[in-house]
């Protein structure tokens, strides 16, 4: 990605992060990249197609980042395991990218078409996981019940290190993921 669009997205990450969406200005992304007005109108037509690339590009970069460091020869349980332990060493920056994706996700700002994106995203993760657990059920409604169950688990936890900055052991995410799995 271009130098001078990368640091216009990361200035309006730290700004969004601290003032809103309603609370930064165009104005204020350009004094804080440094760029000049025609420049960040050449990158972004209006500050909802900035927006939306924090929250849909930015997010997305960040979780193949995330995931690709994972090894997918471990089992299912110890992948879900170091995804979340790994949410856990993220950066500053990279927390508060996913912070706003969480809130885009809860509707917490006002574009639903991010929220909208974003949770089809989701589902579709859902609809994958249903896949991977279909062997270990023969009832469709137990893999249905067992896969939110484990999507839910796995994002309460994961809001907790994000929008909080709770401190949960590995040891204790473990055993949150180890008894879920007792379930198959």
């Amino acid at each position: 990605m271009n130098e001078i669009k990368q640091k216009i997205i990361q200035c309006s990450i730290e700004l969004f992060s601290e003032k809103g969406y309603h609370g930064t200005s165009m104005r204020d992304i350009m004094k804080a990249s440094g760029c000049t007005q025609p420049t960040l109108y050449y990158y972004f037509l209006n500050k909802k197609t900035l927006f939306r690339e924090v929250i849909l590009g930015e997010f997305s970069r960040l979780i193949n980042t995330i995931i690709i460091d994972i090894d997918t020869t471990l089992p299912i349980k110890d992948f879900y395991v170091q995804a979340v332990i790994k949410r856990k060493h993220l950066t500053e920056y990279q927390k508060k990218v996913y912070k706003l994706a969480i809130q885009a996700w809860h509707g917490m700002i006002e574009d639903q078409e991010i929220s909208n994106k974003l949770r089809k995203w989701g589902y579709g993760l859902i609809e994958d996981r249903e896949k991977i657990f279909a062997q270990y059920f023969s009832d469709s409604k137990r893999l249905k019940t067992f896969t939110n169950l484990l999507m839910n688990v796995f994002m309460n936890i994961t809001e907790q290190i994000i929008m909080t900055d709770f401190d949960i052991s590995d040891e204790e995410i473990e055993e949150r993921f180890s008894m879920l799995f007792e379930l198959i």
